[in-house]
């Protein structure tokens, strides 16, 4: 009797670490890259700001982006709107007071996508955080040349790699 239930729970045991196994290599991986707007003057993007958003388009057009999301800015608009243009997609506006939640948004309804967040100095690191990367990243308000990478996991922690594109323009 005693090996009767040993024996069973092995089996279950090993159920349960297969079923696991498939789940993780099943289970998709989501990509959100994250970029404050480019140069601006006032509202609107300068001519340095505009070259920036399309070397952005060049670099992030190539991965597959699914969606895209920009605050009601006009200058979050303008610098989504070369990748947009070339894929296709019309970006998702969220008002910039949102974009805390835009974490939770993400994993519920946009598993398995590439997305491009187009935030600003303050937004950027917020949704960092909502990934639970600690410390988030800080974002100087003369740098337009940050890209964020975060990768979300099905069974463990969320990575994020920090690089710039484009030329150090200004």
């Amino acid at each position: 009797m005693k090996k009767t239930v040993v024996y069973t729970l092995v089996i279950i045991c090993l159920v349960v670490i297969v079923w696991m196994g498939y789940l993780r290599c099943t289970s998709p991986i989501t990509t959100v890259i994250l970029v404050r707007h480019t140069e601006k003057i006032n509202d609107s993007l300068s001519a340095i700001g505009l070259q920036r958003a399309d070397t952005l388009a060049k670099v992030v057009c190539k991965i597959g982006i699914n969606t895209i999301f920009v605050t009601e800015f006009k200058r979050t608009w303008q610098t989504a709107r070369p990748t947009a243009t070339a894929l296709g997609i019309k970006p998702i506006e969220r008002p910039a007071a949102e974009f805390k939640a835009m974490a939770d948004l993400i994993r519920s309804d946009h598993e398995g996508e590439n997305i491009l967040i187009v935030g600003h100095t303050n937004t950027i690191p917020s949704i960092i955080k909502g990934f639970d990367i600690s410390p988030p990243p800080v974002i100087n308000t003369v740098e337009y040349d940050d890209l964020f990478i975060v990768h979300l996991y099905p069974f463990r922690s969320a990575t994020l790699t920090h690089l710039k594109y484009g030329l150090h323009l200004n």
